[in-house]
């Protein structure tokens, strides 16, 4: 019976070191998975700046950045001369009506304010 107890405790010993080994093999595994994981996220990201730089190197990305800046030019001005030939302000003309129109009322209310102060003296010695 005692050596039956021993054989059985023996066993639970190698299976409880077997466990051991075993988590610590997985852990080691997981930090090698995770090194490894890093690694090739660093090695991605610089490739992939790296693909995105010959990108916008290429002729044809200039040539496109170029045409589109063209067409937005070319749009501009067909716009004003159609807002021109119709008689209608643009954004920029109404920005620039706006700005002196808000100089124009700050000159009225100082004048405003400047003609009603003199009178506030006055009307208190009248009464």
């Amino acid at each position: 019976m005692a050596t039956q107890q021993g054989f059985v405790g023996e066993s639970i010993d190698r299976i409880q070191n077997a466990m051991e080994s075993a988590q610590s093999e997985i852990q080691k595994f997981q930090k090698d998975v995770e090194k490894r994981r890093k690694k090739f996220e660093k090695r991605a990201e610089k490739e992939m700046k790296r693909i995105q730089k010959d990108i916008r190197k290429s002729d044809a990305v200039k040539r496109a950045t170029q045409l589109q800046k063209d067409v937005a030019t070319q749009i501009e001005t067909s716009v004003e001369t159609l807002l021109g030939g119709l008689q209608i302000a643009s954004r920029r003309d109404v920005a620039k009506l706006d700005r002196k129109l808000n100089k124009i009322n700050r000159k009225l209310n100082a004048l405003d304010k400047a003609l009603s102060e003199p009178e506030a003296p006055a009307i208190a010695a009248a009464k």
